[in-house]
């Protein structure tokens, strides 16, 4: 072989993790908490600086549960906003509480 073959490294960070197999690993033994308190860490450490939206999680989490994962929000920094499709009664801390009833969405 006679020809000259030069290699740069010049990957932006989503190949070079691609590369590499990087990933989120998932313990299947955590509780949903214990992967909404892992996931609110993955948001810091990209820099989320936006609000994380969710469908129905107060369906999934008891009380005390979601005093926590406020409170690792809270922590962290990061906004949530939880859309549910029930009136919820509880009131916690830090919590504005909008409610949209159907006939706003009649036109």
């Amino acid at each position: 072989m006679w020809g000259r073959y030069n290699f740069e490294v010049n990957w932006d960070a989503a190949t070079f993790l691609k590369a590499f197999g990087f990933g989120v690993e998932v313990d299947e033994c955590d509780t949903l908490l214990d992967r909404w308190i892992k996931f609110l860490g993955l948001c810091v450490d990209i820099g989320l600086n936006k609000p994380l939206v969710t469908v129905n999680l107060k369906s999934f989490l008891d009380t005390k549960d979601l005093q926590e994962l406020y409170r690792q929000a809270f922590f962290h920094g990061i906004q949530l906003v939880l859309i549910e499709s029930w009136r919820d009664e509880r009131q916690f801390l830090s919590e504005r509480k909008i409610r949209i009833d159907q006939h706003l969405l009649d036109g």
